[in-house]
């Protein structure tokens, strides 16, 4: 079932462990996910990069992940990454996503905070989660490496003032880490999180897990990361696992259940190794449990406000908000 992301990701952050979105292409790795998120009562994200996908039919991968998180048996959310610009994030949102990721990092700074700030206050009125970006993760990606896109660190103090400025509900952190294949291992700043982690009482995300090993996926969450973004490994998998069935069956295999099934099922596996060392395993009826509990509550509640984005808010925040969207309801008024 679909539970909103901030509350799976709160009781994340409260119990020490980290809510893992994996990007997902094709129906396959749709299946995978679910299968390992039931297969360990986990909750589980579905993470789509639109960057990579303008040659598939989107609405027809999102309607597959809407119908068979429905029939989950533990939470689900739907989760854009890395998206550029305010418009789009706005159709994402309209699209009926759980959340995104405002991907402003690259801009100047006081543009940063006020295109993350924009889709924020937009995102408020639905009660989406956002998550925004202070300093850059260097990636594999072919744009970013024409453009010789490089690390820089998420700095303390900016970070501070980007999350003051933007309101968003989550931060997501340059230590180290890069996305796609590591040539070299990379050299994880702890101290820097630490230090960030300190300065800001927000969700903070790592992008660039994949290919990290166990002990440090579970140092990052000790230091305060709860969200965690894989892909590289998962993909791998797959595509590994396809390579073989090829290589060993030659050719002319080309029955489809003999090729993508056990491809997807290699996926499985790798999801739930990584399910398993994030520690969200056996957290998913947990959830369900509670998050069913707080929907009975509000029903009954005399001050039930019928929407989660203002349950659990700061009371100046909230007033903030809620002044915005008036004003911006006035401004729309023809007088």
């Amino acid at each position: 079932m679909f539970v909103p992301l901030k509350f799976m990701l709160e009781h994340a952050k409260k119990n020490a462990y980290a809510i893992n979105r994996f990007t997902v292409f094709n129906l396959e790795g749709i299946e995978a996910l679910i299968h390992a998120a039931e297969k360990t009562d986990s909750p589980i994200v579905y993470c789509i990069y639109e960057f990579e996908l303008k040659n598939i039919c989107l609405s027809c991968l999102e309607y597959l992940i809407k119908k068979l998180g429905d029939e989950a048996k533990v939470p689900v959310a739907m989760f854009s990454d890395h998206v550029l610009d305010l418009d789009t994030c706005r159709k994402i949102i309209d699209r009926g996503y759980g959340g995104l990721m405002i991907d402003a990092s690259r801009l100047p700074y006081e543009e940063n905070v006020r295109v993350t700030g924009e889709v924020v206050k937009y995102a408020n009125k639905y009660g989406a989660f956002v998550e925004g970006e202070i300093g850059v993760i260097e990636s594999g990606r072919k744009d970013d490496i024409e453009e010789n896109i490089l690390t820089e660190l998420t700095n303390p103090a900016l970070a501070h003032d980007f999350v003051t400025k933007t309101n968003l509900d989550c931060l997501a952190v340059s230590i180290g880490v890069k996305s796609g294949f590591y040539d070299t291992y990379p050299s994880i700043d702890y101290d820097l999180l630490k230090e960030i982690r300190n300065k800001v009482n927000v969700i903070l995300s790592l992008h660039g897990a994949s290919g990290l090993l166990e002990r440090d996926v579970k140092k990052c969450i000790e230091n305060g990361i709860s969200f965690m973004a894989w892909s590289t490994d998962i993909r791998y998998a797959f595509f590994k696992k396809i390579d073989e069935i090829r290589a060993e069956k030659g050719e002319k295999c080309i029955i489809p259940d003999d090729i993508m099934i056990p491809a997807r099922d290699k996926m499985r596996d790798e999801i739930i190794s990584k399910i398993l060392q994030t520690g969200s395993n056996n957290k998913g009826s947990e959830l369900i449990h509670l998050y069913n509990e707080q929907k009975y509550k509000e029903k009954n509640s005399d001050n039930n406000t019928g929407n989660y984005a203002y349950k659990d808010m700061d009371t100046n925040k909230m007033i903030k908000i809620i002044s915005e969207i008036i004003v911006e309801k006035i401004k729309s008024l023809k007088i």
